[in-house]
């Protein structure tokens, strides 16, 4: 269904579940084939149990599939800003930066963040 991910790379690490939405698949899919890099999926669907673990936020949109941490191989940190705008042309509306991922989600609004 995706040139780059298959649907269990968003899975949650403790139990399985796996809700993410395709349509964040969708998305992930095409920067990936813009950066041409691979895309590490770090975090996608959690479960409640697995958020409080991580201590991620009550109202994280991991818990309802719609958001994904990734990671991009062999970039360095002013790439991240090339990824930045490509993920918001790609229509990711909250986008939050950290030293080692990146989170991307679809939220209602535009957000912008750093860890």
């Amino acid at each position: 269904m995706w040139r780059y991910f298959e649907k269990s790379e968003f899975k949650c690490p403790c139990c399985g579940a796996n809700y993410i939405e395709d349509n964040l698949i969708d998305r992930l899919d095409m920067l990936r084939s813009k950066l041409l890099r691979p895309l590490i999926v770090n975090s996608g669907y959690r479960c409640r149990y697995h958020n409080h673990e991580i201590k991620g936020a009550p109202n994280s949109l991991h818990l309802v599939g719609k958001a994904a941490d990734i990671n991009v191989e062999g970039f360095e940190p002013f790439q991240k800003y090339e990824m930045i705008q490509y993920a918001m042309m790609l229509g990711f509306r909250g986008i939050g930066v950290a030293e080692v991922f990146v989170h991307l989600d679809m939220r209602d609004s535009k957000s912008l963040w750093t860890y």
